[in-house]
């Protein structure tokens, strides 16, 4: 304790007051998964979706079996990229484990996520607009939802607020070493939500490219470069397993062919699941699965099938994706995704309070990246993370939790703007934190000897 405080007194006023911000998020975060996900959770069973599957493979992980099927012991399993799995293997190994512990453990990615977007706040508007940015994530719905729930959500938000943070940095200061750390952060972006490689090209190179005039193009292409092949390098070690151990090709996960199916069926190019995702779809087709077939092998012959599905329903595509896109825009059947979204264990008034926060805090997030805009402050990479959504949905399907990178820098846009308001109405006598004022003047120059 004595190190402890002796930490704290010499804390920054600024570290001290994000710590405050962080341990209310947390605190918040633990009581809404005890006080709302007991005895069960939205869905009406104890876990619910794919957090089934995160929990049970720590378990796995936890008991020796190192990414086996947990529904195949003895078989190999990818359903999804590992970084989720191997974050809640210290909880599956822990005595009398229930899955409260592994509520607990994406309770404490989540306050991250809070203190890394204060980070980020501050770096683009100063240390008040950081702070303002820390209690907007640890308020926002959209985020503490999904930090309840032991899936990959939380750890996606964690990943898309460092890159950002890095990429901002990087551009900033175009060190050799600092484009190794975020290409290894890039990296495990990737192994957390496999679409989060799109945060390369489409974040971190327009950040490259809007840094200061003085760094000449080659250097920041070259720069790119190595962000890149960083990343590539901390995905290939989990690529080259699943390769040595799978009968067909499994880059990240085993998880694209019954995504391609679920997506691509009558049951979601029509009626009132249009542009969603139906698990029954893949179970029609399970006349078409070998028995013994690995994931691989079942993954190759969803994938199939949903590409032949689509190949035969072309006319349908523009309509599955205007909904797709407006399922994770929310504009389109709100009402709809609340009822869909209780099947991953989001309760209904959780979903809906996710809806109107976003509603009204997207015109504050465009406010927002005009005033870093006419601060000349790149907002590319914040722009980009809609990019990053729209394209996931409408490449594959529609749900607001695919909406987390842009929920994670419109927060941040948000409290650029909120921190301007506040500082338009502050008298003039007090000069805000985090802002010009706070900088060291300029000291006149020293007179000719």
């Amino acid at each position: 304790m004595g190190a402890l405080g002796a930490r704290l007194a010499t804390a920054s006023p600024f570290a001290r007051r994000l710590g405050v911000v962080a341990a209310v998020a947390l605190l918040w975060r633990v009581a809404y998964g005890l006080l709302f996900k007991y005895p069960n959770d939205g869905c009406g069973q104890m876990l619910c979706g794919d957090a089934l599957y995160y929990v049970r493979q720590a378990q796995v992980i936890a008991g020796g079996g190192f990414f086996d099927d947990p529904a195949a012991p003895g078989m190999p399993a990818a359903d999804h990229p590992p970084l989720t799995a191997l974050l809640l293997v210290p909880a599956a190994a822990l005595p009398y484990v229930d899955v409260g512990a592994a509520r607990i453990t994406m309770a404490v990615v989540g306050m991250l996520v809070v203190v890394v977007l204060g980070l980020l706040g501050r770096e683009l508007a100063g240390e008040r607009a950081g702070l303002v940015a820390a209690g907007l994530a640890a308020a926002n719905p959209n985020l503490w939802m999904n930090d309840a729930l032991p899936m990959s959500e939380a750890p996606a938000a964690l990943a898309v607020a460092v890159v950002l943070l890095g990429a901002y940095r990087l551009a900033a200061r175009p060190t050799p070493r600092a484009a190794v750390v975020l290409g290894v952060c890039c990296g495990l972006a990737v192994l957390t939500r496999g679409e989060l490689a799109l945060l390369v090209p489409f974040t971190v190179l327009p950040a490259l490219l809007a840094a200061p005039g003085a760094v000449p193009l080659r250097r920041r292409l070259g720069t790119w470069v190595i962000v890149g092949a960083v990343g590539v390098a901390t995905v290939v070690p989990w690529t080259l397993f699943n390769l040595v151990r799978f009968s067909e090709p499994a880059l990240l996960s085993t998880n694209e062919g019954l995504t391609i199916v679920g997506a691509n069926c009558d049951a979601v190019y029509h009626g009132g699941g249009l542009g969603f995702w139906n698990l029954g779809c893949a179970e029609e087709l399970g006349h078409l699965i070998p028995e013994g077939a690995d994931q691989s092998e079942r993954s190759h012959i969803y994938r199939d099938e949903g590409l032949d599905y689509i190949s035969n329903n072309v006319d349908r595509l523009p309509t599955v994706a205007l909904a797709r896109f407006g399922r994770v825009w929310n504009l389109y059947d709100p009402a709809g995704m609340v009822w869909l979204n209780q099947g991953e264990g989001r309760e209904s008034w959780a979903s809906w309070a996710g809806m109107w926060w976003f509603w009204l805090t997207t015109p504050l997030a465009v406010a927002g990246l005009v005033v870093l805009r006419r601060r000349q402050v790149s907002i590319a990479p914040l722009v980009s993370t809609a990019v990053v959504v729209s394209v996931t949905a409408v490449l594959f399907y529609g749900i607001v939790r695919f909406r987390v990178p842009a929920d994670v820098a419109a927060t941040v846009a948000a409290a650029v703007a909120l921190t301007a308001l506040i500082d338009r109405w502050q008298p003039p006598d007090r000069a805000p934190a985090g802002t010009a004022a706070d900088e060291p003047r300029p000291q006149p120059a020293e007179p000719d000897r």
